[in-house]
């Protein structure tokens, strides 16, 4: 009888512990500042990124911790295991791939040059900035665009470039007329265009794909392309692109 009872309350506290135990955990980065995709609205964070994640993160069975940072600590971040994906509006590029991997892409993008409202200039191509100063936020693909096409092109001289730690400095900096332009991503560009005094001055064709960044050999890739698939080809991810970029 004795045996009987410690089997039977085995069992209960194995049901007990199963029945507690808490999903898995995905820590996601992303740098909360960039409309849509990331940024917090009334003291919450929110953007396009972070639906998607938490419905990634529903389809793997995980629960999710969002860790935020500024843009050029995500890859830093991954390397070092201090977040397992990274997931704010990344673009996929030759550079980042040398060190990191990516899910399928799930959004494309080009640049945009933008300005303060009450600017006065007209920019019809690339060589019209040569006497403009020009601000970029830290690690992102608007910096390799000037450095790469514009400054070792002998476009336009790097001294006229300024580096920003995340893109609140740098918007403010631009409306206080401390540079003349800010390069980013075109769906940032137009989000910050409604709700600052700034105008898009130029569109800049790149044809970017951002994706999920993971580590190299991540265990989880596989399992996040298939529930990306799903994802981006049902009627959920067309309602939640009207919602934060309209149509």
């Amino acid at each position: 009888m004795g045996k009987l009872k410690i089997l039977v309350i085995l069992i209960l506290s194995m049901l007990i512990f199963s029945c507690g135990k808490s999903h898995p955990k995905l820590r996601i980065g992303l740098n909360a500042d960039y409309p849509p995709f990331e940024y917090i609205q009334d003291q919450v964070l929110t953007g396009l990124d972070v639906e998607m994640s938490s419905k990634l993160a529903e389809f793997l069975g995980y629960e999710i911790e969002f860790v935020k940072m500024e843009f050029d600590e995500l890859i830093p971040a991954l390397l070092n295991e201090k977040i397992d994906l990274a997931v704010s509006a990344i673009t996929i590029n030759h550079q980042r791939l040398q060190i990191i991997d990516f899910s399928i892409p799930y959004f494309s993008a080009d640049q945009s040059l933008i300005a303060s409202e009450d600017k006065n200039m007209k920019i019809e191509a690339l060589e019209d900035i040569s006497d403009y100063t020009i601000g970029f936020q830290s690690g992102t693909t608007g910096e390799y665009f000037l450095q790469y096409n514009m400054v070792e092109t002998g476009i336009l001289p790097w001294e006229n470039l300024t580096a920003f730690d995340n893109n609140n400095q740098a918007i403010s900096a631009l409306i206080n007329n401390q540079i003349d332009l800010l390069i980013m991503d075109d769906s940032a560009a137009k989000a910050f265009a409604k709700i600052k005094p700034l105008k898009i001055v130029h569109l800049i064709k790149t044809d970017e794909q951002y994706g999920i960044a993971m580590r190299k050999d991540y265990s989880l890739k596989n399992d996040i392309n298939e529930a990306l698939t799903q994802i981006i080809n049902s009627n959920y991810w067309t309602t939640l692109v009207t919602k934060y970029l309209g149509n």
